[in-house]
């Protein structure tokens, strides 16, 4: 016995080691196996909701009332100069002012996109027209906005518009005028004010 033992004492020594961590192995895993059942239900019942969940997102921010609106229009040529119009809808007080701006030439958008840049460093949620006509078609709105609209840099945000209204002089747009647009606050009254008091003039 005591010879069996010098031979084998080394084995018994790994046994020893090997068989508890083994069982630990086992018992660890199927833990983290019943945790992983667990979340791959919480991750199946999330994106179940998912659709559910876009939906109502879409229509809250579709027909949600905004402050400010600002509305950019295709590049346009005057006396072989090229300039951009941005209409910036107060919509809590119920007025547009334009403004245009001057371009180096029809490709020339770094003082439009300059406006949307700054104005989500003062309103993270604004959303350019692009996002909101994506939601639109969400809730079944499928109206869309004038080709002489820049869907791309226009916007809509949810801070007052003289935030908006600072921006947009930083990039040297020359203010023209003022117009009332009462009841113009949510993405639908938006589209159809398009075809009248914020149709882009150029």
């Amino acid at each position: 016995m005591g010879e069996w033992f010098k031979e084998k004492w080394i084995e018994l020594l790994i046994l020893a080691i090997i068989v508890p961590s083994a069982i630990g192995g086992i018992t660890w895993a199927f833990d983290i196996g019943a945790k992983l059942a667990v979340q791959e239900n919480r991750t199946e019942t999330i994106l179940a909701s998912l659709p559910e969940l876009r939906t109502r997102v879409a229509h809250e921010s579709i027909y949600g009332a905004f402050q400010t609106a600002v509305l950019v229009s295709q590049p346009y040529e005057r006396n072989d100069q090229w300039f951009t119009e941005l209409q910036l809808l107060d919509a809590a007080n119920g007025k547009v002012t334009k403004f245009e701006t001057k371009m180096t030439g029809p490709n020339d958008t770094d003082h439009v996109w300059a406006v949307y840049g700054k104005s989500l460093a003062k309103d993270p949620k604004a959303a350019n027209f692009d996002a909101m006509q994506n939601m639109a078609t969400t809730v079944d709105l499928t109206k869309m906005l004038p080709p002489t609209i820049n869907s791309e840099s226009s916007f809509v945000s949810y801070v007052p518009a003289d935030q908006i209204e600072t921006v947009i002089k930083t990039t040297g747009a020359t203010e023209q005028n003022s117009i009332p647009a009462p009841d113009v606050n949510t993405w639908p009254t938006l589209l159809d004010a398009t075809a009248g008091i914020l149709k882009p003039q150029k």
